[in-house]
């Protein structure tokens, strides 16, 4: 993924080296398991490794938009979702102790 990600992007890498890249991420945002949702530790990550590798940082922290889009794409219709199902379930308590009262 960050392979093609990259080669979409206009970027000239090898295959180990996007590996190299991605597995040195993976690694950096497990040791970032204490800031919430390791806001900033993937984009920094990726900046840096970026600059190791001969990516421009703007393209690196388009890639780690790219990887944070999973992220929003499948979380916030679930929260939302949750948040829906939620207030139903409130909705119906309030509904249940009213008529029983």
């Amino acid at each position: 993924m960050t392979w093609l990600s990259l080669r979409l992007l206009g970027v000239t890498l090898t295959f180990f080296d996007a590996t190299a890249i991605e597995g040195v991420v993976c690694g950096i945002m497990s040791a970032g398991f204490l800031v919430p949702g390791a806001l900033g530790v993937q984009e920094g990550a990726y900046v840096a490794l970026g600059l190791i590798f001969g990516i421009p940082s703007d393209i690196a922290f388009s890639l780690s938009l790219l990887r944070r889009g999973r992220d929003i794409v499948i979380g916030i219709p679930t929260l939302l979702l949750w948040q829906y199902y939620e207030f139903h379930q409130l909705r119906r308590a309030q509904k249940t102790s009213t008529s029983s009262s």
